[in-house]
């Protein structure tokens, strides 16, 4: 038969709660297991004889601490569900003063953004007036030297025009008596 033999039970997945997080005690032949005595943390580190770099060491990772009298405890990160954190009065005026803060941030930035779009709309329909202003008046004194070509063409007829009957180009009919 074996030696009866202490050990960390560890369960599932190294996981402390599926074998109830307690010190089993193995006995031997039949492989039955029992509840043993619950180890006890030691209160500091100073205490279980560990300076603190160590036991800041084995806080942060999954290492067994070494106990007074030769016993190994596995020391786990804390698990489970957390506390429900109640707010005080100044917790949430503090917490309605900073979503009010990014609100007002918030809302600035696009009264910013819509005074810039008017800006820059404004500029353009200035720019716009203007072309169209300057394309009329461009189209204007287009018209105005096509009518003077025009009133010069005329009266260059006028002046080129026969005066007289013959020049006309009409034949002149005359009856014989």
């Amino acid at each position: 038969m074996k030696a009866n033999t202490r050990s960390v039970a560890t369960g599932k997945k190294g996981h402390p709660k599926a074998a109830g997080g307690a010190v089993t005690k193995r006995t031997g032949g039949r492989g039955k297991r029992t509840a043993a005595a619950p180890v006890v943390e030691a209160a500091s580190p100073v205490d279980a004889g560990v300076t603190e770099s160590e036991a800041s060491a084995s806080d942060s990772e999954d290492h067994p601490v070494e106990l007074p009298g030769g016993r190994l405890k596995k020391v786990y990160p804390p698990s489970g569900k957390k506390g429900k954190k109640f707010a005080d009065q100044a917790q949430a005026l503090a917490l309605i003063e900073q979503i009010n803060d990014t609100e007002e941030s918030r809302v600035g930035k696009k009264l910013e953004r819509n005074q810039r779009i008017q800006k820059i709309d404004a500029e353009r329909t200035v720019k716009k007036q203007k072309n169209q202003n300057t394309k009329r008046a461009h189209l204007e004194e287009v018209k105005k030297e096509l009518r003077a070509q025009d009133l010069l063409k005329k009266k260059r007829r006028r002046k080129a025009a026969p005066t007289s009957e013959e020049d006309t180009g009409k034949k002149k009919v005359t009856f014989q008596v």
